[in-house]
């Protein structure tokens, strides 16, 4: 038993991906990534903000908005991404980080993009910044992690891979896993998906780390108890969220009444998709930039 525990909690945090890192940075060992110079050259200030376990390397699609006008920032989680492990997460430290980043830069556009615990960081940050910030939230974490229902969505997914791979392996299960962050339960047994999940699985550069369980520890604790300050709200043209139907971690129900609790932001959904929007459909990237573009 205290081997499936430890399986489901490392198993379950694994959204990962490989990729470029950013040019330069001003500050080599704080959670910011960025190049001041850089920053002053464009119209537009993109700061990127992954999820638990989620490498920068998931926002790849992003580089080519530079032509656009942007420059980028990233932040780093501890652990992650060259950031040693410096302690646990904390939402409103990292939102905080990231205002004195935008207050340096006082006439640029903000512009926050964030992937699960990536996205509620962004919202508060922009909540402090102002009118000229945007936020982009995909596959968005909600209010005390979704509470008991996802964990046990969560145990309930991987004992279900563990008994398919008849293993308690954990490169294994998560083999099994897998598809279903990419394209929930019903679609990673559906043989349409087949090719889908033999084409992302394939690929040259693995888009799964194998993280300690500390590392673990130290990014999903802050989503146990955490909730929005009291009374916070976005303006809908503030916010838009991004969501698979088929997301087993956040489900649709979820992200809808954390939505409306937040001012009625507007959520795009992508039917038949999982938590990893970002490889499971990359024109989510497209359509994050139209609304980037458009504010």
């Amino acid at each position: 038993m205290w081997m499936i525990r430890v399986l489901v909690l490392v198993v379950c945090g694994l959204l990962a991906a490989c990729g470029p890192k950013p040019e330069a940075t001003d500050a080599p060992v704080m959670p910011l990534l960025f190049n001041a110079a850089d920053i002053q050259k464009q119209d537009k200030l993109l700061i990127l903000i992954p999820g638990s376990m989620t490498p920068l390397g998931i926002f790849d699609p992003v580089v080519e908005w530079r032509s656009k006008g942007y420059a980028f920032a990233a932040y780093r989680f501890p652990g992650m991404d060259g950031r040693p492990l410096d302690g646990p997460l904390d939402i409103a430290t990292a939102a905080q980080t990231i205002v004195k980043l935008a207050e340096r830069f006082p006439d640029k556009q903000i512009k926050l993009l964030g992937f699960s615990t990536g996205a509620p960081i962004a919202m508060l940050a922009a909540k402090q910044i102002g009118p000229r910030a945007q936020v982009a939230g995909m596959s968005s974490a909600v209010e005390f992690g979704g509470g008991a229902q996802t964990a046990l969505r969560g145990v309930d997914d991987i004992l279900v891979a563990a008994a398919r791979a008849q293993s308690v392996n954990t490169r294994k299960v998560w083999e099994n896993y897998f598809p279903v962050l990419l394209f929930g339960r019903a679609g990673a047994r559906s043989p349409e998906r087949a090719d889908d999940i033999a084409r992302i699985t394939s690929r040259p550069k693995k888009i799964v780390v194998e993280p300690s369980f500390n590392i673990f520890k130290a990014h999903t604790m802050a989503l146990v108890g955490w909730q929005m300050p009291e009374g916070f709200t976005l303006p809908p043209e503030q916010v838009h969220l991004y969501a698979g139907t088929a997301d087993t971690v956040f489900r649709p129900r979820q992200v809808r009444r954390f939505a409306k609790s937040i001012g009625g932001a507007p959520i795009t959904f992508y039917p038949g998709l999982g938590h990893l929007l970002y490889v499971a459909e990359p024109r989510v990237f497209d359509d994050i930039l139209a609304f980037f573009e458009q504010g």
